[in-house]
């Protein structure tokens, strides 16, 4: 299967600028990701890179064009005319490209190859969740449930997450985190009990949940190829982690491989009349920025230590004690902070929201509830500069992680 992605709003610029040129056609780098029997190809903004470029034109013929570009390994028609609502690209051996991806509001699956009609997923939802549906809109929820969750973090906000996105009829959800469950875990988590303790959390919460659709499990670090391969088969990645170096190493995943990013910290620090209570929820899309340059990381120089090597990740999460990182956890603020989270993923596959959001909330002294939507900067950082990059940029990244003045 041959597959292409690209943000909406690029697209959406790119094809305004085409319908303004004589020569409606522009070349685009490409980033890839190659499985056996899944090449992806993730589209970036046209740029003076020389590797290998997608050519993207606006016509009404949408035949494969006679002759590409130099190092365009890829194609992309976008018909105008008598080929208006139709789409079609393939690569330069001749293959189809199967299914056209856009990242963004409304996280469209387009299916373009004439044989695929099976990747239409887009099926009516079924009479259990009628009222989700009519509460989203028309064709929001099959969009919504057939795309593929990896949830990164376990624990008692992840576990939260994954109990609304299943309950939601998601028909996939990969859970992802390395740590077993103790003692002091099973307060606060979903659906889990004494006899759990000791099994790898994301285990245990998936066999928990497996009754609600398809939930995979992977007891590795972020890191871990293996999860690596993982998220690359996800559209969308939620991160519930409680420490800073595994919610970089999502980031800059997102960042590579154009995923969706939705991060949710949860904060209860002091003690008393001091006491501060809160939560942020970040919805990061590609080109919108990532953490190191909109900012949610409380140690940013521990995170990038700690991911630049195997030995360093391991000596960072050696001997962590939560009791040094904060005053403990609520299951309530944890289930608010998901839920807010979770309504802000549908809003945007419902195309409410049309760009990436940050959403912060805290409690006062008197337990008043303040809710504010912070603007963070724009400008994009070293890591932003490798989005899109794919696999080959992965070892870039490490070296953004080394520079502390990127």
């Amino acid at each position: 299967m041959n597959l292409l992605t690209i943000p909406r709003p690029l697209l959406a610029r790119l094809l305004r600028q085409l319908a303004r040129q004589t020569v409606p056609a522009v070349t685009c780098p490409v980033g890839s990701i190659d499985r056996p029997g899944r090449c992806e190809f993730l589209v970036r903004p046209p740029d003076g890179d020389a590797g290998p470029r997608l050519l993207l034109r606006l016509g009404e013929n949408l035949d494969r064009p006679d002759r590409l570009p130099p190092n365009c390994i890829a194609w992309l028609t976008i018909g105008r005319g008598r080929g208006h609502g139709r789409a079609a690209g393939g690569l330069s051996d001749g293959t189809a490209i199967d299914e056209l991806r856009l990242v963004g509001p409304g996280m469209h699956q387009v299916a373009l190859a004439a044989d695929s009609a099976g990747l239409d997923r887009n099926n009516n939802a079924l009479e259990r969740w009628s009222r989700t549906a009519g509460a989203l809109g028309l064709g929001v929820l099959p969009r919504l449930v057939a795309l593929t969750y990896g949830l990164i973090g376990a624990g008692r906000t992840g576990s939260v997450l994954a109990e609304q996105l299943t309950g939601l009829g998601v028909q996939r959800t990969v859970l992802i985190d390395p740590d077993r469950l103790e003692e002091s875990n099973l307060g606060e988590m979903t659906g889990l009990t004494e006899k759990d303790v000791g099994r790898p959390k994301a285990e245990a919460l998936a066999r928990h949940l497996s009754r609600r659709g398809m939930v995979e499990a992977l007891a590795q670090s972020i890191t871990n190829v293996r999860a690596l391969r993982a998220v690359e088969e996800c559209d969308v990645l939620f991160c519930g982690v409680d420490h800073d170096a595994a919610r970089l190493a999502v980031s800059a995943l997102s960042v590579l491989f154009l995923r969706p990013l939705i991060d949710v910290g949860v904060g209860i620090h002091g003690a008393g009349a001091t006491r501060e209570m809160g939560a942020d929820i970040r919805l990061l899309l590609p080109g919108e920025g990532c953490l190191l340059c909109v900012g949610g990381l409380s140690d940013e120089a521990g995170a990038r230590a700690a991911l630049r090597s195997a030995d360093s990740e391991l000596g960072a999460s050696a001997g962590q004690d939560w009791r040094r990182q904060r005053a403990g956890s609520l299951r309530s603020l944890n289930e608010l902070a998901a839920s807010l989270a979770v309504r802000m993923w549908e809003d945007l596959v419902a195309e409410r929201l049309s760009t990436g959001t940050w959403l912060h909330l805290e409690f006062d002294d008197a337990g008043r509830l303040s809710v504010v939507y912070p603007s963070p900067p724009r400008s994009a950082c070293s890591l932003c500069r490798l989005s899109g990059r794919g696999e080959v940029g992965l070892s870039a990244a490490t070296e953004v992680f080394r520079d502390p003045a990127s």
